[in-house]
């Protein structure tokens, strides 16, 4: 083991990294699945590896009404000293322990070990409403696998939208709904987290056609954008059908006049007319070349509504009382437009396999304006 270095008087705060990074991203997780599920999240290991280092990360949310679970949380540290002088290089020994002691598994996104950078994504399988600690861990000799994905069972589809590898962008979640850049410029650009695309007349298109079809599951559709400039009136933000009889799916259109979500059906009914429901984020004049906005569609089956956040906040909401299977359609999900187009940025587009409540909102939108973590000082750990 490795002798460790002096912590005397080591402040580091927590900084937003921005910035392109290639290649794609890896998975430091566990051995085998030893524990037993919770409602959480996925199983847990029962053997912790060994370190020499911990980080105390202290999450703070907004005021909330219930504890939530399966909350994805970005762990940034930018040209630390102390990561540079004692993590290896490949980040196999990160790791990190939430507050019951569990391990979870951790997405590593950029690792820059040289300057002491990471960004790094795991699921909180418990966020208390009231706040809680949780540890990252490094500085072990031994590497702590790179076999589990945090977004299992959590998400569809992950787009960190950091790089592009030639002309791929690469899904993190399980499915790997890698995306092919067709039409106009995708250009790397500063972001909310590690970087982000910015789109000019392109569309990033998943490569196969059976993909991301939600049935009758009920989802929430997230994602961070910064518009240039608006094109038309329905340039495509998201898209998997939905805007016109014959396709059934979901999309949002973030062109001129009003931004909105919405979902269409496959079922032809009584009067052969699928039913269509749409939601608005707000008007283009207040939500266009203003910087960064977090929107969010969740479509809650069980609560029968359909419903539209802007920047953590509830825009708007329908009743879905008469929907059926949003399935049937042969379109490929893509982001940007083939005909209506999009010029913009795009960070973060997540497909959740859940209605996310109004407080899960909340808390993925402080987590993208870097309110919701502070990183304390290292100590030693006491897993050794």
């Amino acid at each position: 083991m490795r002798r460790a270095a002096s912590l005397a008087g080591f402040s580091v705060p927590l900084i937003i990294v921005v910035g392109s990074f290639g290649g794609a991203c890896s998975f430091a997780g566990t051995t085998p699945e030893t524990g037993n599920a919770v409602d959480g999240g996925p199983e847990v290991d029962a053997v912790i590896p060994v370190s020499e280092f911990r980080r105390p990360i202290e999450l703070n949310p907004p005021s909330l009404t219930q504890d939530l679970a399966r909350v994805p949380l970005a762990i940034r540290l930018d040209a630390d000293p102390h990561l540079a002088g004692e993590i290896l290089p490949d980040g196999a020994d990160i790791f990190v322990i939430d507050h019951k002691g569990a391990q979870l598994p951790v997405e590593i996104e950029r690792l820059d070990s040289s300057r002491g950078s990471l960004l790094a994504w795991v699921v909180l399988r418990e966020l208390p409403m009231s706040g809680t600690t949780i540890y990252l861990h490094y500085g072990g000799d031994a590497a702590t696998g790179n076999d589990r994905n945090p977004w299992e069972g959590v998400a569809s589809l992950v787009w960190h939208m950091a790089t592009i590898d030639g002309d791929i962008v690469y899904d993190s979640a399980p499915a790997s709904f890698d995306g092919i850049s067709q039409n106009g410029s995708v250009t790397p650009s500063d972001g909310m987290f590690a970087g982000a695309l910015t789109l000019s007349d392109a569309a990033v298109v998943v490569s196969s056609e059976d993909n991301l079809n939600v049935d009758r599951n009920p989802f929430t559709l997230e994602l961070w954008f910064n518009q240039l400039e608006a094109v038309g009136d329905n340039d495509t933000g998201f898209f998997k059908g939905g805007p016109t009889v014959g396709r059934p799916g979901y999309q949002m259109e973030l062109g001129n006049g009003d931004w909105t979500g919405g979902v269409r059906d496959n079922d032809s009914g009584l009067f052969n007319q699928q039913e269509q429901y749409s939601v608005t984020f707000g008007n283009q004049a207040t939500l266009g070349p203003t910087g960064w906005h977090h929107l969010a569609m969740v479509l809650d089956r069980q609560g029968d509504r359909l419903r539209a956040y802007v920047d953590g906040v509830e825009t708007d909401s329908s009743g879905i009382d008469s929907l059926s299977s949003l399935n049937g359609n042969a379109d490929k999900a893509r982001v940007g437009g083939l005909a209506d187009l999009l010029r913009g940025t795009l960070d973060e587009v997540r497909l959740i396999e859940s209605a996310a409540s109004a407080d899960w909102v909340a808390v993925s939108y402080a987590n993208g304006m870097d309110t919701l973590a502070v990183i304390g000082d290292p100590e030693a750990s006491p897993i050794e």
